[in-house]
């Protein structure tokens, strides 16, 4: 057939739905970076461990925002990953840059799910660098336990298979680590 999507047997053409938009926050602070293992009840992921984010709302409003460590940055995603850092880690992104805990918010990259999924994701992964490691609020529905740690260190637990990630995850805790350790070899 020209010009026909190929699915395979078992995914019904009609179920397909288009992309969505999500966002991950990639906490640092130092080397450390900040994850969650899920819930093994969640239907997505269940038991891995990841960077908070999720689902971009269409009550993301895509009002530009004011201060500039925000500007620049697609405002909805920008909302969105505020909302998502609140609702699982009781943390106020916005609140937490105007006051300076926030050196920098930058876009790292983004992840697409694979087109054989049904449901379908286009992540978009932002580093928030913090000035300190905040107490957060684990919303327990959400997560199993959390951690801060160096890069290097969740890196060496992938290696000894100690963690279960998603290779997004895992691809942006190798570029952590090895920008720490080309960091470190600096004179």
């Amino acid at each position: 057939m020209t010009g026909a999507a190929h699915f395979p047997a078992s995914i019904d053409a009609r179920t397909v739905t288009q992309i969505r938009e999500a966002v991950t926050a990639v906490l640092t602070h130092g080397d450390d970076l900040f994850l969650v293992r899920r819930q093994p009840y969640l239907p997505a992921f269940s038991g891995y461990w990841a960077f908070p984010g999720g689902k971009v709302d269409k009550a993301d409003s895509a009002e530009a925002l004011a201060h500039p460590l925000l500007r620049g940055h697609p405002p909805q995603l920008l909302r969105a990953l505020a909302r998502e850092l609140d609702e699982e880690l009781g943390y106020d992104l916005f609140s937490a840059v105007h006051a300076g805990e926030v050196l920098s918010v930058t876009h790292i990259g983004e992840a697409t799910t694979p087109d054989f999924q049904v449901l379908r994701y286009r992540t978009h992964f932002f580093r928030i660098d913090l000035r300190h490691a905040p107490a957060l609020t684990v919303d327990q529905n959400e997560a199993a336990e959390s951690a801060w740690r160096p890069a290097a260190d969740w890196e060496q637990r992938f290696r000894h298979g100690r963690l279960l990630t998603a290779p997004p995850t895992r691809n942006v805790i190798r570029w952590l680590a090895d920008d720490a350790a080309h960091r470190t070899a600096l004179p």
